[in-house]
């Protein structure tokens, strides 16, 4: 076995004591409340876990093996956790880092991989669906801001998160894309 190999499994046993001490008791009580469990959320974060493919300059480890290794676990527990925590950690926090800029990835991602805070990624529109291409939200610069219109739904973590990426088409100062 390699040592990569070793290491994931390693992870992964440490993953599972983790979930089954700390989530695993509170899951049926979260299902049903329809509540997100932040103090695990936390927890993971504070073990490196809440954001493992994320750039170590900002606390992750930049293993996307890592995060596949997380993700599973947390399926085997809680699929709604799990979905949760993914979607702030690979829709938010991976375009942060991709598209973000220094200071916003400074700002933003420490937050995401501690597991303090939660991001979402609002993509979906009413009438279009998921079809990037065809969104009708809009983006105008205002000053040193921007003013969005339009209406996002089924945006996993809206209702929970501290940080938003909007998808929008941006517009000049008449409106106009």
């Amino acid at each position: 076995m390699s040592t990569d190999m070793e290491m994931m499994e390693e992870l992964r046993s440490s993953v599972q004591k983790v979930l089954q001490k700390e989530l695993l008791p509170k899951v049926e009580e979260s299902e049903s409340k329809a509540e997100f469990v932040r103090d695990v959320h936390r927890s993971l974060g504070q073990l490196g876990l809440a954001g493992p493919m994320l750039p170590e300059a900002y606390g992750g480890a930049d293993s996307l093996m890592a995060q596949l290794v997380v993700a599973e676990e947390m399926g085997y527990v809680d699929n709604g956790f799990g979905l949760s925590s993914l979607a702030s950690t690979c829709l938010y926090g991976a375009n942060v880092a991709r598209h973000g800029s220094e200071e916003q990835k400074q700002k933003y991602l420490p937050s995401i991989i501690d597991g303090s805070r939660i991001g979402c990624w609002g993509l979906t529109e009413p009438e279009i669906g998921s079809d990037a291409l065809s969104i009708k939200a809009t983006a105008q610069k205002k000053g040193d801001r921007y003013v969005l219109n339009g209406a996002k739904t089924f945006i996993t973590n809206a209702p929970i998160a501290e940080d938003f990426v909007v998808l929008a088409r941006l517009t000049d100062e008449n409106g106009k894309p």
